[in-house]
């Protein structure tokens, strides 16, 4: 606002003003000038809050769907990741999951949910891993970006990046005290094997954490069911001297024809694998400790071997943890048990050094299975 000057003095003019008059008329205009700027102030921020508002419920509008459209994809690649009999994600659920990206995509506050679910959408496809590596430099600690950063880094081979994710998600506490216990004697079941079979997040980063960061002795070669979507990680495997079968969905058929023309490779296959997939192998397969050896002549391991097993597995989750995942975790020495219990029937063993009623019923009381157990013995 620009004030009104007061008149320059001038001599040369004898007028007299009243002296009321001239503060009457400055403060008449001073007031009307101080309302005028008031109005027009009042006007802006009117405007400015108006705009504002708006504005604010474009931005709550926005990240409202942002949250509806996550969540909605989040939980369609769950309910695709758990189902019992494949990996490879149905086309009608993988058409979805895709829709849901182009939605993400056309919000401008949805960066890093874009470029996450981008990556995620393409089923370990390392083509699209600069855009897992933007969302990692949006949000370098969120847990999913660390286990999709971490499957990457395995698929391509490269494990020094590998050993920073794992150490983060330890951080993180997505990767527990339970399960490295479990992948322990995992890894130790398996140590006469050639290869090891994984299936899900727990068997899988757990045995590579023991072997990565906690220089596990066993090094096993471990394959990963769920890694096995990417074409390029199949590619790896077969320059390493692995047959693939041609199919392309991973399912139950697939595990069946992979351990057919891969029996050279002496299989060994995580007891965290869904049952539906051992039903076509289950005359080759063999237990031991948290394994099934996979023989086409099923040789048995003496009851001596099974026996020095038992008493060298740490077995943390049954006589240490007591949290519902060791819970869970305990029920898995029940087919080593039971196998042994037969031998021992079988062989009318007069010593034997590993009293497996007792132990059986501790994990039935442990894992909330005893009267499956009881209805069984």
């Amino acid at each position: 606002m620009v004030q009104a000057q007061p008149p320059a003095q001038n001599n040369s003019l004898n007028i007299q003003f009243n002296s009321n008059q001239i503060q009457e008329e400055k403060n008449s205009t001073m007031v009307l000038d101080s309302m005028g700027y008031q109005n027009e102030e009042l006007g802006e921020k009117s405007v400015k809050s108006k705009t504002n508002r708006e504005r604010e419920k474009t931005e709550s509008a926005s990240f409202s769907k942002k949250l509806v459209v996550s969540k909605s994809f989040t939980q369609l690649k769950k309910s695709a990741s758990s189902q019992p009999e494949y990996r490879t994600i149905e086309p009608a659920i993988q058409e979805e999951l895709d829709k849901k990206v182009v939605e993400l995509q056309a919000d401008s506050t949805a960066e890093f949910e874009y470029n996450l679910f981008y990556y995620m959408a393409g089923n370990y496809d390392v083509d699209r891993a600069p855009f897992l590596q933007k969302a990692l430099e949006l949000s370098p600690n969120n847990s999913d970006v660390l286990i999709q950063s971490m499957a990457n880094s395995i698929i391509i081979g490269d494990t020094t990046d590998a050993k920073k994710y794992l150490l983060k998600l330890k951080d993180e506490e997505q990767i527990s005290e339970e399960g490295l216990s479990y992948a322990a004697d995992v890894l130790l079941s398996s140590a006469d094997c050639n290869t090891l079979i994984t299936y899900g997040f727990l068997d899988t980063y757990c045995v590579l954490y023991e072997q990565i960061v906690n220089k596990n002795s066993n090094q096993i070669p471990v394959i990963s069911l769920d890694f096995l979507q990417s074409q390029h990680y199949r590619n790896a495997l077969t320059k390493l001297g692995y047959a693939i079968p041609g199919q392309r969905e991973v399912n139950v058929a697939f595990l069946e024809a992979f351990c057919a023309i891969n029996q050279n490779k002496k299989l060994a296959l995580s007891l965290t694998i869904p049952s539906p997939y051992f039903v076509p192998l289950q005359s080759n397969l063999v237990p031991f400790g948290l394994i099934f050896e996979v023989q086409l002549s099923r040789e048995l391991p003496s009851i001596q071997k099974q026996e020095d097993l038992w008493l060298t597995m740490n077995r943390k989750n049954i006589t240490k943890f007591k949290s519902p995942l060791s819970n869970n975790l305990s029920s898995n020495y029940l087919p080593m048990l039971f196998y042994l219990k037969s031998e021992y029937n079988l062989n009318v063993v007069k010593v034997a050094k590993v009293n497996t009623e007792l132990h059986i019923q501790e994990i039935g009381l442990k894992s909330g299975k005893s009267a499956i157990i009881n209805k069984k013995n």
